[in-house]
């Protein structure tokens, strides 16, 4: 039996995409958006391990590390209300590395 992550309804197809992986969840951006709590935890165990690992690709070690990433989060939590996704190539991921390569610049200076 194949797995589908889209279903048919009628003539339209609906994604129903709902991943940790790859995708991004964007009923859980949207529930970060709203300031629910419980999400932002949610995000922050989805995101930071990711977040961390890109600080230790360009070099950047513990515990800097954990300052860079408090200053990623920290611009995250003041402007995840102007992300949105104007174009299909736009992804949240995109949005967040942007915001980590710009924090991570800061800290380097």
């Amino acid at each position: 039996m194949k797995s589908s992550n889209s279903y048919l309804s009628g003539e339209q197809k609906v994604s129903r995409r709902r991943s940790f992986g790859a995708t991004t969840d964007i009923s859980l951006i949207d529930r970060v958006q709203q300031a629910d709590q419980a999400s932002w935890h949610q995000f922050m165990a989805i995101y930071q391990p990711l977040v961390t690992h890109w600080c230790g690709r360009v070099g950047v070690r513990n515990p800097d590390t954990e300052d860079v990433c408090q200053e990623v989060f920290a611009s995250v939590s003041m402007s995840i209300n102007r992300f949105s996704k104007q174009k299909e190539s736009d992804t949240f991921r995109g949005w967040l590395r942007t915001i980590t390569k710009c924090r991570i610049a800061d800290f380097l200076r």
